[in-house]
């Protein structure tokens, strides 16, 4: 067993696409505190960049972004720009350094093959909460977010808390939890055995994972020719050294196999188009957290690679930190406007929507006239002028930076709204805040 370098995988062009996610325009690139070691390996130092927003609320949530790139190349250095507009809304923004399969006799004689991934990762969790008084952090509010193999990584920490195996004791403060509260995987591999059984045609597949040379090989420390993930696959139950464990270890490295009841929430992203990690490994990672009841979505960006997912995915994933992190200001606002003359049943209407700049997330609810307040899903309490049930007609979100939006709904060619009265009311997401932007009563004739 030996590491090969990064330039021999046959990933190549596919990592580079993860590598160079884009930085939004006007995010912070300079991190607050640079090169914070966080733990010493093989005496060699394993270091993270914070950042810390200029606002907020302390304590700060905190995001921990971790890199990509076939567990092989990549750094912490600039690779967190999709994370950093979250500083905007009052999170602080960690990016972590771990361990690479490339590096092979840089940290002594300590390995660079799975675990030591994961527990650098945890190591880096448990030293930000041991430390998190110094830079006001929440240890309460806790998220991981990676592409690729940081989001292997990502969900992987998430779901495997508590696990001794996987915890080791990178960097100390074993005092220390590293659990999370929340946590993001764009297209990480999440069934390390069966990547080659979940390729689709089309549109196939970039790498045989099954092969020696592949990067879930060298992950594993059997990447020499005659062995690889392959071989560990036809080995499942050979009792011979060193099968057995090879095969926990495989198991082990699986986020798929640490799902439970008591997994914290996730938002899984995968392009549809990937040939280097089957899409189907989150569509697998995903169906088993939502079998168990956990707080999981799944978004497929349809004609999109192993890269970027675009303006619209990033937003709905920092959305979905925003809702579980940050709490929620009610204001109230009556309604606005009545259409007049009053529409009939089966027609269609116009809500306009406005929302501060930042603003990632819209959502229109529909009821009839009341005057409690009441719990709208996904965003918690806030007071509307809406009976139960309430019904939630439309969501989207503020493409193109623009601060408006103007939702068509169509009012139910239902014979019993007749002669009803029903208010319209729209939500929008601002930084932290839930603001109720709009409102329409209409009558319906």
């Amino acid at each position: 067993m030996h590491s090969r370098p990064f330039a021999s995988i046959p990933l190549t062009a596919a990592s580079a696409a993860v590598l160079a996610l884009a930085l939004p325009a006007g995010a912070q690139t300079t991190p607050t505190h640079d090169n914070l070691v966080y733990a010493v390996v093989g005496g060699k130092a394993l270091e993270l960049d914070l950042y810390l927003p200029a606002g907020g609320s302390a304590p700060y949530p905190l995001l921990v972004f971790i890199h990509g790139g076939t567990w092989s190349a990549g750094t912490k250095d600039g690779s967190a720009g999709v994370a950093l507009p979250l500083l905007q809304q009052g999170f602080a923004v960690a990016s972590v350094g771990y361990r690479l399969t490339s590096q092979a006799g840089q940290y002594g004689s300590e390995p660079v093959v799975f675990p030591a991934q994961i527990h650098d990762v945890k190591g880096a969790l448990r030293w930000l909460r041991a430390n998190g008084w110094r830079y006001n952090l929440d240890p309460q509010r806790f998220a991981t977010w990676g592409p690729s193999a940081g989001g292997h990584l990502a969900a992987l920490a998430a779901l495997s808390s508590g696990q001794h195996a996987l915890e080791g004791a990178v960097g100390g403060n074993l005092g220390w939890s590293s659990a999370l509260q929340a946590w993001v995987d764009y297209f990480g591999p999440s069934d390390i055995l069966f990547m080659n059984e979940d390729v689709t045609f089309p549109p196939g597949s970039g790498i045989d994972h099954d092969a020696p040379q592949s990067p879930e090989s060298r992950l594993i420390g059997w990447d020499d020719p005659g062995q690889g993930i392959g071989d560990i696959k036809a080995h499942l139950t050979d009792p011979t050294a060193p099968y057995p464990a090879l095969v926990a270890l495989t198991l082990a490295a699986s986020p798929v196999n640490w799902v439970s009841p008591a997994a914290p929430a996730g938002f899984i992203a995968h392009g549809a188009n990937d040939v280097a990690v089957p899409t189907q490994q989150s569509v697998k990672l995903h169906a088993a957290l939502v079998a168990l009841g956990v707080d999981a979505s799944l978004t497929t960006v349809p004609g999109v690679g192993h890269g970027a997912l675009g303006v619209a995915t990033d937003n709905a994933a920092r959305a979905f930190l925003v809702a579980r992190f940050l709490p929620i200001e009610s204001v109230y606002l009556p309604a606005l406007s009545t259409l007049q003359p009053a529409p009939a049943i089966g027609s269609s209407l116009t809500l306009e929507l406005a929302a501060a700049p930042g603003s990632g997330l819209w959502q229109v609810y529909g009821g009839s006239p009341a005057s409690a307040p009441i719990a709208l899903p996904e965003l918690g309490s806030v007071l509307l002028d809406l009976s139960s049930p309430v019904l939630k007609l439309a969501q989207g979100g503020f493409p193109g930076g623009t601060s408006s939006a103007q939702p068509l709904l169509q009012v139910p060619a239902d014979p019993t709204l007749q002669g009803s009265t029903h208010v319209l009311q729209g939500v929008a997401v601002t930084g932290p805040l839930a603001r109720l932007t709009n409102a329409l009563t209409i009558f319906v004739q």
